[in-house]
């Protein structure tokens, strides 16, 4: 028989949260192992302020979330989700009829849409509208349709990133704005089919009530220009603005907006005249806005190429280049003087009520951070920037701050929080103020994160497939509670009939080590889960703990609330090409609380 004890990697790590254990958080696991395996499912189930983790991985999805206050997070901010909207089905990603006082929270997730959404008409991948509420999105990637034009299809349309409509209080963080692609169609008679005007990545927009927005730490970036395939000519076609602003106020911290880049034009030939270069997109175009930008860049499209004439007799000159994007100011970008000073979060899933905050200033700034329970907009010039945090508002730091930004320029500190509510899981906002030596204040990014003090598992490392091409996954049911002791470990994925066993260590690998056929991620001293596990004809096991008993319950191995656990599975695969004869499973992190 294996050694058992001489079997440790780390594997593809999944997280299983009981619903019934805790029924504010949901899982979102393509492969079977959470509650739901679509997020549009969690949303359905999902009460009001209930949270979503999604594993990383790819899903073809939905988010439409209406009426409802909810968190969607990605569960591992090191392995994001990438949702792809394909074909069609309506809405794309929407957020929508958020009532005062409600909150939504997207983090960490890259969103895509693909497929035929352009025929749908939509500004953005993702759609902010008709809110009262708040909307923060933060440490994003979101990517507008790409048309498909060919094979039939005559509507070659584009979308942008992001649209937002009637919303009066709105802040992305970290995130990137990606204009999808454009094209053009000719079909077997010549007939050409272009798409409408090109969408910017992001869309403003006011009316009903004046739109609030804040970009903080952003890039915002339109679509380039379409390829010129008309035989009637050959001008390359312009870029698309970056963003477009109207009836609303915005304020952009630290962001880009870059306009896309004109396309080059078609060379000439005996018969035609080369084309002009296509002109660089615009960074900003505003119709009775307000924008506010402080330490923003603003960079228009870079221009086209004029084509050249080939075999033309007398010569033919050039096709002119394109005109670079410029900013187009409408009314009114005001550009607001001061330094940089911004903020970085470590993750979006607090331990013990601390959090690890990267200060970026000015040297000699007294940096502090403010806390709330709930989320606002105040745009507040005297501290330049906007407050995205609601009454009653909490200092940690006091007067004399928590640290001063060193001559580098940039602070690192572990920040303890307020208590949150007993061992619920709560949102708690933070936002990061800074004060000069001459007194001046500046408001860094808001960001709102999840607190859990304890009662916490989140997937620290992946696995390999086996010789079923699967991967071993781990994962634990029942209440994160020590005095609850009602804990048991599941694994499937694994191969049948083949014996394995659970194990534990009180820290993770630094780097995954390799080992037999998979990874090594619990740090020694190692601590076995007898008896012997034999997977059953579905490649799963399960095995029940007992905190109160050895070793977890006394010894080195002693499991004490508010520490941390690092569980893996070790199983036979004796079929496996690597040839080693055994592999692990995924990793998973806990916390227990009191």
């Amino acid at each position: 028989m294996m050694a058992m004890n001489s079997v440790l990697a780390p594997a593809l790590a999944f997280l299983t949260l009981s619903s019934l254990a805790n029924a504010s958080v949901l899982i979102v696991d393509t492969t079977g192992v959470g509650d739901f395996t679509t997020i549009r499912a969690a949303i359905a189930a999902a009460s009001e302020g209930d949270t979503i983790l999604v594993r990383g991985g790819q899903l073809f999805d939905a988010i439409h979330i209406d009426g409802k206050s909810l968190t969607i997070m990605a569960q591992d901010p090191d392995n994001p989700p990438y949702i792809v909207k394909d074909f069609g089905d309506t809405p794309i990603f929407v957020i929508e009829n958020l009532a005062p006082g409600q909150e939504v929270l997207l983090d960490g997730l890259r969103l895509r849409v693909d497929g035929f959404e352009y025929l749908m008409g939509a500004k953005g991948a993702l759609t902010i509208k008709d809110c009262a509420g708040s909307v923060r999105v933060q440490n994003c990637h979101i990517e507008g349709a790409s048309s498909m034009c060919g094979g039939g299809l005559s509507a070659c349309n584009q979308s942008g990133a992001v649209h937002v409509l009637n919303a009066t209080d709105v802040v992305l963080v970290a995130c990137e704005l990606i204009s999808g692609v454009a094209s053009c169609w000719k079909d077997a008679e010549g007939n050409v089919s272009c798409g409408g005007a090109l969408k910017p990545a992001l869309s403003v927009e006011g009316g009903a009530v004046e739109t609030r927005l804040a970009l903080f730490d952003s890039h915002v970036l339109g679509a380039p220009g379409r390829d010129p395939i008309d035989p009637s000519d050959f001008d390359g076609w312009n870029g698309g603005a970056a963003a477009e602003v109207s009836d609303s106020f915005v304020f952009a911290s630290n962001t880009i907006f870059e306009g896309g880049v004109g396309s080059d034009a078609d060379d000439g030939d005996q018969l035609n005249a080369p084309g002009n270069g296509g002109n660089g997109g615009a960074a900003l175009v505003l119709s009775n806005a307000q924008v506010k930008e402080l330490n923003s860049t603003l960079i228009g499209g870079a221009p086209g190429v004029g084509g050249v004439c080939i075999g033309c007799s007398p010569p033919v000159p050039p096709g002119a280049n394109g005109i670079p994007g410029v900013t187009q100011s409408g009314c009114c970008l005001e550009s607001i003087s001061g330094s940089l000073r911004t903020a970085e979060i470590a993750a979006n899933q607090l331990v013990s009520g601390k959090v690890e905050v990267t200060f970026t200033g000015a040297p000699g700034d007294v940096v502090d951070l403010l806390t709330a329970s709930h989320g606002a907009f105040l745009y507040q010039p005297d501290r330049l920037g906007v407050l995205g945090l609601a009454a009653p508002i909490t200092s940690l730091g006091g007067a004399g701050g928590l640290g001063l930004i060193p001559a580098s320029g940039e602070l690192t500190l572990l920040a303890d929080l307020p208590p949150g509510p007993g061992t619920s899981d709560y949102q708690l906002e933070v936002q990061p103020v800074f004060t000069s030596a001459t007194g001046q204040k500046a408001l860094g990014p808001p960001f709102r994160i999840l607190e859990n003090p304890s009662c916490t598992v989140w997937i620290h490392c992946q696995s390999t497939l086996n010789s079923t091409k699967t991967q071993g996954s781990i994962g634990v049911t029942g209440t994160y509670s020590h005095g609850a002791n009602d804990l048991v470990l599941v694994v499937r994925h694994v191969v049948p009939f083949e014996m394995g066993m659970f194990f534990y260590g009180h820290a993770s690998t630094v780097n995954r080590t390799t080992l037999g056929d998979g990874y090594l991620c619990v740090a020694a001293p190692h601590f076995r889960l007898p008896p012997v596990e034999v997977a059953s004809a579905f490649g799963t096991a399960d095995r029940m703990l007992d905190l109160n008993a050895f070793p977890m319950g006394s010894g080195a191995g002693a499991v004490e609330a508010g520490r941390r656990l690092y569980f893996q599975y070790v199983y036979r695969d004796s079929l496996n090409p690597g040839g080693s004869g055994f592999n692990f499973s995924n990793g998973i992190t806990l916390e227990l609380c009191p």
